[in-house]
């Protein structure tokens, strides 16, 4: 999703796949798909998990055709797993986060105050604070 601009994300991204599956001696391979600048999207039957990730640019949905085709995508892997075995999984980084936030409609998504980079500090809301999942974080 990155629109053909070079990044440090895909960098660790590939890192993290390929150490995972040569440490686990998984037998497994990986394909990387150009989503934004040629609307190139995985099959379905062909993969099991799917990570997707980050911008540049807004992460408002405006009704491109990538984005489109994307939202497609992700309602089929939802479809996918409300009646079939085995289950999909799709991890989503920054933007793409941002985007199946807006699609599914959990959220609003607004612009920042700034630009930022990195990782950014987590506010717990008293809700999360007596959550199990949340339990022994900081």
């Amino acid at each position: 999703m990155y629109d053909g601009h070079p990044n440090e994300g895909m960098r660790c991204i590939k890192m993290l796949v390929g150490d995972f599956l040569s440490s686990e001696n998984i037998e497994g391979n990986y394909d990387i798909f150009d989503v934004r600048g040629a609307s190139s999207l995985p099959n379905i039957n062909e993969y099991d998990i799917y990570i997707s990730t980050g911008g540049p640019g807004s992460p408002v949905l405006e009704g491109t055709e990538w984005e489109t085709r994307y939202c497609t995508f992700l309602d089929s892997i939802v479809a996918h797993n409300a009646s079939s075995y085995p289950k999909k999984y799709m991890f989503f980084i920054c933007h793409s986060f941002q985007l199946a936030v807006q699609h599914f409609g959990f959220g609003e998504i607004t612009k920042r105050k700034s630009t930022s980079f990195g990782v950014m500090p987590v506010h717990v809301t008293p809700a999360g604070k007596n959550d199990p999942f949340y339990e022994g974080l900081g």
